[in-house]
């Protein structure tokens, strides 16, 4: 079973697990850090290269033991001699050599790297070139806690989307969505919709109706079968009861413009409103939630009849957040 390396942003080690669980065919996951995961996988690597929530990703083509850099280049280079293990759509192509060692890209000696090019030149038919350009980048990796230099072929991905300031990242977003276990019927409901980005991610699952409220909205894209309401999420009068299968949201965390009276009284009204419009039976919702903010909604989440089933740690840019997993039923 092939195996890929696959980099993330830093903080979302738990949930790209869940999430790539739910995504790709027989994965077996073989090692894994904070940013990123070293699996086995019969997925399409067209469909590895399509997710939103990965950086790089990786066909692991060889590996040596780790340690000094120069000696583990010439061990690839031993075996690159004696063995063909590079792909056919490296053949006759330019080819870059890149070094990364826990997360930092550095300089590898001269000698060592020109055997290791030497290697791939004699087994590919393509020149090395310094930078940019067309062609295809192989590189040598090694990962904290990881015994072994892994040699790697970087697989094309689209273009990172941009994301607007203050808007919840793409990536961020899939992930979400993912651990609310979308389904094909499903009627969804972000309640603190913002600029749209959990609405979007959604969208590329299929579903019956898309929902976005929020009192201030900006910029949410025009996608199928979408219903915008200007509403407070502590009403919802537009929204039917029992009429929502799927909430996934971002709601404000608050941590320091209101004291916590004023927050739990917030939240607690929020809920009770997405108890209201819930399917009494297999609905789902997912909330992200600072972490210093989670025990509290997760008690809050009980008092308003809501079943807790997971909670996921996670950083945003930096600061610890959970995510909150559900529904009723």
């Amino acid at each position: 079973m092939p195996r890929y390396l696959i980099q993330f942003r830093a903080g979302l080690g738990d949930l790209v697990r869940a999430g790539l669980s739910r995504e790709l065919d027989s994965l077996r996951v073989e090692y894994a850090d904070d940013s990123a995961i070293l699996v086995h996988t019969d997925a399409p690597e067209k469909k590895l290269c399509s997710l939103t929530y990965v950086r790089n990703c990786f066909r692991v083509l060889d590996e040596v033991q780790r340690g000094e850099l120069s000696g583990a280049l010439g061990e690839l280079a031993n075996r690159l001699r004696r063995s063909k293990v590079l792909p056919s759509s490296a053949r006759g192509e330019p080819f870059r050599l890149m070094f990364s060692v826990d997360g930092q890209l550095i300089g590898a000696q001269p000698a060592a790297r020109s055997r290791l090019s030497a290697a791939i030149e004699r087994q590919t038919g393509g020149r090395q070139h310094a930078r940019g350009g067309r062609g295809v980048e192989f590189w040598v990796i090694g990962r904290r806690d990881y015994g072994r230099f892994l040699f790697g072929l970087r697989l094309q991905r689209p273009p990172a989307t941009a994301t607007a300031a203050g808007a919840l990242a793409p990536d961020l977003a899939t992930l979400l969505v993912l651990a609310g276990e979308p389904q094909r019927d499903d009627v969804f409901l972000d309640p603190f919709a913002g600029s749209g980005a959990v609405v979007t991610a959604r969208a590329a699952w299929p579903y019956r109706e898309l929902i976005c409220a929020d009192i201030v909205r900006s910029g949410v894209p025009r996608v199928p079968r979408l219903r915008m309401l200007t509403e407070d999420a502590r009403t919802l009068q537009s929204i039917a009861d029992h009429s929502v299968n799927m909430i996934v949201t971002d709601p404000p965390w608050y941590e320091f413009e209101r004291g916590v009276d004023d927050f739990n009284e917030f939240m607690r009204a929020t809920l009770a409103t997405l108890v209201r419009v819930l399917v009494p039976s297999g609905s789902r919702l997912v909330m992200l939630m600072s972490r210093q903010r989670a025990p509290s909604v997760a008690a809050l989440w009980k008092d308003g009849g809501l079943a807790l089933r997971g909670e996921i740690s996670i950083l945003v840019n930096g600061h610890p957040a959970s995510v909150l997993i559900g529904g009723i039923g």
